[in-house]
C-alpha cells in the first residue's frame, strides 16, 4: 500500500511539474501559434480550393498560361473595394513536375533526352531539357509516391510545395525575434509571411516551386544564428541543390565561415564621452540652449587633447599576421570538407553515370530575345528590363539596355559590389546577432539585383523568396548594424504586404518598375528615416503640449496579489480561469472550422471569413493565456498578466471598433425598422465607449464601461443572430466574451481595493507578487 501511494505521489508530482511547464511553454508562445494556427486555416483553405480547381479543370494539364486576364487588367471587388489585377499562372505543375516525378519512379536518369519524354494515360508529353540540380526531381518523385498514397491526381507535389512554403514561418519567426531581440517582432513578421498574398497564391495556389529552397536557406541562416555550424552548412547547400538560384545564397554563408570574429577595440575616449567638462560660462547656459555644435566642437576638443596619436614607427602587421587576424581559414576549409563530402555524396551518381549534367545546368542560364523592341513580349515570356522602355515608346534604349543586360555586365558588376560589402562589415565577438542581420541584409540587395539585371529575366513567381526578406527587414530599425533591440512599429505590418501587393497585382508589362522602388527604397532607407524623423516632430510636440494640459493617457487594467484572498477573490479567481480557458478553446476550434464552411461560396466571401477567423483565434489564444497565467507558479505571475491584459485590452478595442463600425454602416442596408434602429444605436456605442478600455481611467470607470460595451455587443449580436449572419455574429461573441474577461478581472480588482483600504486601516495589509 505505501508502495502505491509513493507511486500515487509521483506520478502526481510529474503530471503537476510537466503541466506546469506545458502551461509556461504555451503562454510564452501563445501568440507565435496563433500565428501559426491563422497560418494553417489560411493555408488549409487555399490549398484545398486549388486542388479542386486542379481535379475539374482541363486548364492545369495544358502548357499554356492559364491564369491572370489577357490582354488587359481585370478587376475584382473586396470589402466594397475595386481592385485591378493581372496574375501570372503556368501550367508548369502538370507539364514538367509530374512528367519528371514518374519518370524518376520510372528509373529514367535525370539529365537524359529520355528524361523529357513520358507516355501516360495514352497521352505523350514531350517537355525537353531537366535542367536542375537533382533534389528538385527527388522532390517531384517523392510527391508522386506520396500522391499515390493519399488519393488519385498526382497532387502530392503540390501538397509538398504547400508544406514547405508554410513551415517557413517557422525559420521567419526565429530570424526576426534574433535580430530584434523582441519576440513580438518576430510574431509580426511570421503572421506577414504565412498570410502574404504572393506566396499564397504561387506556392499555395498554383503550386509553383520556389519553396523548397527558400525554405532551407532560411532554416540555414537561422540555424547560423544559433551557432550551429555544420547543420546550417547542410541545410544551405541542400537549398543550392533544390534551384541554381540558391547559390547566390550561398554567397553570405562563405563571407560568414571565412571572416573571423575579432575582439572590439575601443576607442580611449568612451571614459570622456558621457562626461564633458565646462568651464564657467558654459555651465550658465540650459540645457536648451547648448547646440548640437556646441556639443561637437567640446567634443573634437577632448579627443584632440586627450586621444593619443598613432605613433609613425609602430610596427605593421605582415601580411601572414594579417590574413590571421581577419580570416579564419582553418574553420572555413573544415567547413568546405563538410560541405563538399555533402554534396559529393548526393551528386556521386551523376558524376559517375552523367558527367555531362553541367551543360544540362547552363540550360537555365539561357534568355529569350525581344522579337522587336516595339511589342510587349509574349505572356509565357519572362520579363526584364527593357519592357519599361517598350511600353515608354523608347526602342532605341530599350535594345541598348537589352544588349548591356545580356553581356551579364551589370548582374556581375553588383554581385562584386554586393559581396565586397559583406567582406567588409566589421565581424566583432559578442555581435554576431548584429553582423548576420546586416549580413543578411546585403544578400537581400543581393538577390533583388540579380533578379533585376540577370538575362534570362523574371516571372513574377521568382519574387516568393522575397516574402521572407519584407517580412523580416520590415523597418529600417532592422536594417541596421547598431541596434540590439528592435521595437514593434507600423511598418512591419504594412511593408511586407504592400510590396508583395506590388509585384503580385500589377500589369505583369509593369510590375519591374515596382521592383526597382521597392530596391531603391531600402538603399535609401537611412534618408527615408532621417525625413521621416522630420515629418513626425512636429507632431512629437504637440503631442507634448497637449499632455501637459489635458489629463490624458494610455493605460490598461493592471492587477496585484495580495496575501491573504478572500473567498470572493478566490472565487472570482477561478471563474476567471475556467471562463478563459473555455472561451479561449472553443473560439480557437471556432476559428479554425469557421472557414471551411464556405469553401463552395466565392473567393471574396472565403477571405471574408480568413479575416474573421484570423481574428477569433488571435483573441482567443490570449483568453487561453490568462488562464493559463493565472495558472503559472512562477512569481513572475503579476508580470506576465498584466501584460497579457494590456494586450488583450487593445485587441479587444480593435475588435469592438471593427465589430461596432461595421455595425452602423451595415445597418443602413436593414429593411427592419427596430433591427435597423438597434443597429445604430449599439454600433454608436462600441465606438465611442471602446478607446476607455485603453484609456488610463479610475477602477469603477471601467466597470461602467464594460457594461455599457457588453450592452452595446449583446445587442449587435442578438440582431445579427437574428439575421442569420455567420460572418458578424461569431465575432459579436468573441467581443462579448472578452468583455465579460475584463469585467470580472475589474471585479477582482475591485474587491481586492476595497480589501486594502479595511485592512490598511487595521495594520494588516501585505502584498505580494503572486497570485493564490
Amino acid at each position: 500500500m505505501h508502495r502505491i501511494r509513493t507511486s500515487r505521489n509521483l506520478l502526481d508530482r510529474w503530471f503537476l511539474r510537466n503541466g506546469h511547464r506545458l502551461a509556461e511553454t504555451l503562454n510564452e508562445y501563445r501568440y507565435l501559434i496563433a500565428v501559426l494556427l491563422i497560418g494553417f486555416v489560411v493555408w488549409a483553405v487555399v490549398f484545398n480550393i486549388a486542388l479542386v480547381d486542379y481535379l475539374n479543370s482541363t486548364r492545369w494539364t495544358s502548357r499554356t498560361a492559364w491564369l491572370g486576364p489577357l490582354p488587359d487588367p481585370a478587376y475584382f471587388d473586396f470589402l466594397g473595394f475595386t481592385i485591378e489585377y493581372q496574375f501570372e499562372g503556368y501550367s508548369d505543375y502538370s507539364f514538367y513536375y509530374v512528367h519528371w516525378g514518374y519518370n524518376l519512379l520510372n528509373g529514367v536518369m535525370p539529365y537524359s533526352g529520355e528524361f523529357g519524354y513520358l507516355e501516360m494515360d495514352g497521352l505523350i508529353n514531350e517537355n525537353g531539357a531537366y535542367m536542375f540540380p537533382p533534389l528538385t526531381a527527388y522532390l517531384y518523385a517523392f510527391g508522386i509516391a506520396l500522391g499515390n498514397i493519399i488519393g488519385p491526381g498526382n497532387w502530392g507535389i503540390g501538397l509538398l510545395f504547400a508544406i514547405f512554403g508554410y513551415l517557413t514561418t517557422l525559420p521567419v519567426y526565429g530570424i526576426a525575434k534574433e535580430f530584434s531581440g523582441n519576440p513580438r517582432v518576430g510574431e509580426i513578421a511570421a503572421l506577414t509571411y504565412v498570410i502574404n498574398p504572393l506566396v499564397l497564391y504561387h506556392i499555395d495556389y498554383i503550386w509553383l516551386n520556389p519553396a523548397p529552397f527558400y525554405f532551407f536557406f532560411f532554416a540555414g541562416f537561422y540555424a547560423l544564428l544559433k551557432k550551429r555550424r555544420n547543420t546550417a552548412i547542410i541545410l544551405i547547400v541542400t537549398a543550392a541543390l533544390f534551384k541554381q538560384t540558391a547559390w547566390f545564397l550561398g554567397i553570405p554563408l562563405v563571407v560568414h565561415l571565412i571572416m573571423r570574429a575579432r575582439e572590439r577595440k575601443e576607442r580611449p575616449s568612451t571614459e570622456y564621452e558621457s562626461v564633458v567638462p565646462l568651464d564657467g560660462n558654459d555651465a550658465k547656459m540650459s540645457s536648451r540652449t547648448l547646440s548640437l555644435s556646441f556639443i561637437k566642437s567640446r567634443f573634437r576638443r577632448v579627443l584632440k587633447d586627450r586621444v593619443p596619436k598613432a605613433k609613425k614607427d609602430e610596427p605593421k602587421l605582415s601580411t601572414i599576421a594579417f590574413i590571421k587576424e581577419f580570416f579564419d581559414l582553418r574553420v572555413f576549409l573544415e567547413s568546405v570538407i563538410v560541405a563538399v563530402l555533402y554534396v559529393g555524396a548526393i551528386m556521386l551518381p551523376y558524376i559517375l553515370a552523367q558527367p555531362h549534367f553541367l551543360s544540362y545546368w547552363q540550360l537555365a542560364t539561357g534568355y529569350f530575345n525581344f522579337e522587336n523592341f516595339v511589342d510587349p513580349i509574349a505572356y509565357n515570356v519572362p520579363e526584364r528590363l527593357p519592357i519599361l522602355l517598350i511600353l515608354n515608346n523608347m526602342p532605341e534604349l530599350a535594345e541598348l539596355l537589352d544588349l548591356l543586360l545580356l553581356s551579364s555586365g551589370p548582374f556581375f558588376f553588383g554581385i562584386i559590389v554586393f559581396t565586397g560589402l559583406m567582406i567588409l562589415l566589421d565581424k566583432y565577438k559578442g555581435e554576431e546577432t548584429r553582423y548576420l542581420r546586416r549580413l543578411l541584409f546585403f544578400t537581400f540587395l543581393l538577390m533583388l539585383w540579380t533578379n533585376l539585371t540577370g538575362p534570362r529575366g523574371v516571372f513574377k513567381y521568382y519574387f516568393t523568396m522575397f516574402a521572407p526578406f519584407f517580412s523580416i527587414f520590415s523597418s529600417y530599425s532592422m536594417t541596421r548594424y547598431d541596434s540590439d533591440h528592435v521595437p514593434v512599429s507600423a511598418s512591419m505590418i504594412w511593408m511586407p504586404i504592400s510590396f508583395t501587393l506590388l509585384i503580385l497585382l500589377p500589369d505583369r508589362d509593369f510590375y519591374l518598375a515596382y521592383v526597382i522602388g521597392i530596391f531603391l527604397w531600402y538603399i535609401l532607407a537611412p534618408l527615408f528615416a532621417r525625413l521621416y524623423g522630420i515629418i513626425k516632430k512636429p507632431f512629437g510636440y504637440l503631442k507634448t503640449r497637449v499632455g501637459t494640459r489635458i489629463d490624458l493617457a494610455m493605460a490598461t487594467i493592471t492587477v496585484q496579489g495580495f496575501s491573504h484572498p478572500s473567498k470572493i477573490h478566490r472565487s472570482l479567481g477561478i471563474a476567471i480561469v475556467v471562463v478563459s480557458g473555455i472561451a479561449g478553446s472553443s473560439l480557437v476550434i471556432l476559428g479554425v472550422l469557421a472557414t471551411f464552411t464556405v469553401l463552395e461560396l466565392s473567393i471574396q466571401i472565403i477571405m471574408q471569413y480568413l479575416l474573421l477567423t484570423g481574428a477569433i483565434i488571435f483573441i482567443g489564444m490570449q483568453f487561453l493565456s490568462i488562464a493559463l497565467t493565472y495558472l503559472q507558479p512562477s512569481i513572475d505571475k503579476i508580470t506576465d498578466l498584466n501584460y497579457t491584459l494590456k494586450t488583450l485590452s487593445y485587441t479587444l478595442a480593435g475588435l469592438i471598433l471593427i465589430f461596432g463600425g461595421s455595425t452602423y454602416i451595415l445597418s443602413w442596408n436593414i429593411d427592419s425598422f427596430l433591427s435597423r434602429q438597434l443597429m445604430v444605436i449599439s454600433g454608436v456605442i462600441c465606438m465611442i465607449w471602446t478607446f476607455a478600455l485603453v484609456l488610463k481611467t479610475e477602477n469603477r470607470t471601467r466597470l461602467l464601461i464594460d457594461i455599457f460595451l457588453l450592452i452595446g455587443t449583446g445587442t449587435a449580436t442578438w440582431v445579427w443572430f437574428n439575421l442569420v449572419d455567420t460572418l458578424y455574429f461569431p465575432l459579436g461573441i468573441a467581443c462579448m466574451v472578452g468583455i465579460v474577461i475584463h469585467l470580472m478581472t475589474v471585479l477582482l480588482k475591485e474587491f481586492r481595493h476595497d480589501e486594502e483600504s479595511v485592512q490598511d486601516k487595521n495594520g494588516e495589509l501585505t502584498i505580494e507578487a503572486a497570485l493564490y
